[in-house]
């Protein structure tokens, strides 16, 4: 993939869903801070998608000469959103978010399978690890949870 108008918008939605994303994660870890674990497992996450989102930021800057901006409003986005979602079940949340972060994850993989030479290719592949994680909490709390009480 070059350097090309659909790769530039790619790169803003991109560091537009890690803000709102970070945001998210960041207003879910306050919101369960009694539950230790999985508070810190949402502030972990957030950091993931800062992170992230600084990645697409740093390769915009570098390829089309400018930085993005509206960093808190993307973010204050995702606050608003897990502020939305206070009334669903943790379950109910964690089961909407980790589908999001299904479609991620087979997005990244369908393009490191097709871009090597893709300018994205690096980030995509550093970024994977944590979206993998992302995807598959909802197994982790829920269904690990389910098994020990079979047990």
């Amino acid at each position: 993939m070059k350097a090309t108008g659909t790769e530039r918008k790619m790169v803003r939605k991109s560091f537009r869903m890690e803000l709102v994303g970070a945001g998210m994660y960041e207003s879910l870890a306050k919101q369960y801070q009694q539950h230790e674990q999985i508070g810190q497992k949402f502030l972990r996450f957030s950091g993931h998608e800062a992170m992230h989102s600084r990645l697409f930021d740093e390769y915009h800057r570098k390829n089309y000469g400018s930085r993005l901006g509206g960093t808190r409003v993307w973010r204050g986005l995702g606050k608003i959103t897990a502020i939305a979602m206070r009334p669903l079940s943790l379950e109910k949340k964690v089961k909407k978010i980790c589908a999001i972060e299904h479609q991620a994850v087979h997005t990244i993989e369908t393009l490191l399978s097709r871009e090597r030479d893709c300018g994205l290719y690096k980030i995509m592949k550093r970024i994977l690890p944590d979206e993998i994680e992302h995807a598959s909490l909802y197994g982790e709390i829920f269904l690990v949870h389910e098994n020990r009480n079979d047990a």
